[in-house]
């Protein structure tokens, strides 16, 4: 049999071993890698055509007379001043709300037989009152 050489209330690991016999690990340092871009296209500035064939300028290209680019202008172009869309007038809402609201009792009234024999002119001016709706609901800001 194999002594036992653990104390009572102590027990004994297997994977456990002395502080002495346990390597020390050493640090190394982490190399950063090197970013790559994933940039198809070379960056900007002027691209040279050769004669005859198709330039990809832009506006912001000035044309030399012989057809080839002559590089970026120099003159500035500021952007164009945009208003501010502000909310819609109250009118708006209203009005989509009553075209949509008109159409559909229209076209209940008409198959409710409330104007007598249902008819198709009835049907048509209630779908144009409703279509009235949403296109003035494309409009609401």
């Amino acid at each position: 049999m194999a002594e036992d050489t653990t104390e009572p209330g102590e027990e004994a690991s297997a994977d456990e071993k002395p502080a002495a016999d346990k390597p020390v690990a050493k640090k190394v340092p982490v190399a950063k890698k090197k970013v790559v871009s994933k940039r198809v296209t070379p960056k900007g500035g002027p691209v040279h055509v050769p004669k005859g064939g198709q330039s990809g300028s832009t506006s912001a290209h000035a044309h030399a007379p012989d057809g080839e680019d002559a590089g970026y202008s120099s003159r500035y172009t500021p952007p164009t001043a945009k208003y501010a869309d502000g909310p819609s007038p109250t009118w708006v809402p209203v009005l989509m709300f009553a075209l949509l609201g008109l159409g559909s009792l229209l076209i209940v009234a008409n198959y409710a037989r409330l104007f007598g024999e249902p008819a198709n002119w009835r049907l048509l001016v209630g779908l144009g009152a409703i279509l009235g709706g949403i296109i003035t609901a494309t409009n609401y800001r």
